[in-house]
Parts: structure tokens; C-alpha cells; sequence
């Protein structure tokens, strides 16, 4: 039976030679926890930040955009508003024109069947004496 040498000491890996104590295996792995859960609270801290932050900021924006839209209807209803006084007064002057007009028409038309009355009167006039002198 051939025996093998034990390998160099080159090619042990370091930290072997010596016994690690369960309690330093305790220390360093609540260590680690502790840090851990440091990292855990930090990253937490900051996204609750993050996240009041942009709610913050949503809610600035909302404010912002309802400002915005109640100014516009307030503009728009002036807007009409105007727009309607406007229409008004234009018919109520379209109107008043078109009165006129139609009492200018009937006054002329008026006179002019009365011309054609009258006309008709002295010709039935005329007639009637011719025939009578005759």
C-alpha cells in the first residue's frame, strides 16, 4: 500500500490550520445580521422618503392642473357669456331693422293701393257721367 503525503502547506486553504469557536461563528453571523438589517431600515427610510416625496409632488401637480382647468371654464363661460350678449344685441338690431323695413313696405304699399284705388274711383267716375251725358 502506498501512502500520500499530505498536500504543502501552500495549497491549504487559509483560515484551516487553527479551530473556529462557535462563538466567534455567533459574534460575526449577528454582526452580519445587524448590518443587515442597518441596510434593510436605511432602504426602507429612503423609499418611504421617495415615496411622500412624489406623492407630494403628485398631489402639487393636481392642485396645479385643477387651478388650471377652473381657470379655463371661468375664461370659457366669460367667453360665452359675451359671445351671447353679443348674439342678443345683433338680433335684437336685426329685428328693429327688419320692423322697419316691414313698416316701410306696408306704408308704401298702402299709398300705392291707394293711388290705385283713387285712379279707379275717377275713371268709374268718368264713366258714369259719360254715360249719363250721352
Amino acid at each position: 500500500m502506498v501512502r500520500r503525503s499530505r498536500p504543502s502547506s501552500s495549497l491549504r486553504p487559509v483560515g484551516r490550520d487553527k479551530p473556529v469557536s462557535l462563538a466567534a461563528l455567533d459574534d460575526a453571523a449577528a454582526s452580519s445580521l445587524a448590518a443587515l438589517d442597518a441596510a434593510a431600515a436605511s432602504s426602507l427610510a429612503a423609499l418611504d422618503d421617495a415615496a411622500a416625496s412624489s406623492l407630494a409632488a403628485l398631489d402639487d401637480a393636481a392642485a396645479s392642473s385643477l387651478a388650471a382647468l377652473d381657470a379655463a371654464e371661468a375664461s370659457s363661460l366669460a367667453a360665452l357669456d359675451a359671445a351671447e350678449t353679443s348674439s342678443l344685441a345683433a338680433l335684437d338690431d336685426a329685428e328693429a331693422s327688419s320692423l322697419a323695413a316691414l313698416d316701410d313696405a306696408e306704408a308704401s304699399s298702402l299709398a300705392a293701393l291707394g293711388k290705385t284705388c283713387s285712379s279707379r274711383l275717377y275713371f268709374m267716375i268718368d264713366c258714369s257721367l259719360t254715360a249719363t251725358l250721352m
